[in-house]
């Protein structure tokens, strides 16, 4: 069971670091989010292929909510980040940089639609000891022949606006909920 540390930047330079949580299940994950606004208390949501189930424990109320992922939509998918399936490429920059102790290479994308111009740099190992392809932006979608490895950092930048994300750490944690 691994927690994988992840800090995203936006483009004010605010960020936020979510954790997410793996273990036995390859399409079963974990987020543990505490942002500023909730003061020191934590949020850890649990993703199945099938829903999305939020425990928190706010104020000493503890709250769990299931939500099917027809119900969630969107809201937790960073694909308006990604550009579309279309006319762009990737390429393989040849670039290489070390990131949290791993090679990782670089796989550049550049695009240009009518409203949106932008490119997007992910950063790749293939020697990262966890490969869940559920973890969205991170896992990727693996059935995309491009990436091989887990992405441990990216930098997009859209219309001139820079968003990062990268992995900052990664640590062996067991997490155990009781549900009851």
């Amino acid at each position: 069971h691994k927690s994988i540390e992840v800090k995203m930047t936006d483009e004010r330079g605010d960020a936020q670091t979510i954790a997410f949580l793996t273990g036995s299940y390859p399409d079963i994950y974990g987020m543990s989010v505490a942002p500023k606004e909730m003061q020191g208390q934590e949020m850890l949501i649990v993703n199945t292929p099938k829903a999305s189930t939020m425990f928190m424990n706010m104020a000493g109320m503890k709250i769990k909510k299931s939500t099917s992922l027809e119900q969630m939509g969107n809201q937790y998918n960073m694909e308006d980040k990604m550009p579309e399936e279309g006319d762009f490429e990737y390429k393989k920059t040849g670039n290489t940089k070390t990131i949290i102790g791993y090679l990782c290479e670089e796989v550049k994308v550049d695009y240009n639609y009518t409203n949106s111009k932008g490119s997007v740099s992910f950063w790749l190992s293939k020697d990262f000891p966890i490969q869940n392809k559920a973890i969205p932006m991170l896992g990727m979608k693996m059935n995309n022949p491009n990436f091989s490895g887990f992405v441990l950092e990216m930098n997009t930048i859209q219309n001139g606006k820079k968003f990062t994300i990268e992995v900052t750490n990664v640590s062996d944690k067991n997490v155990t909920i009781n549900t009851s």
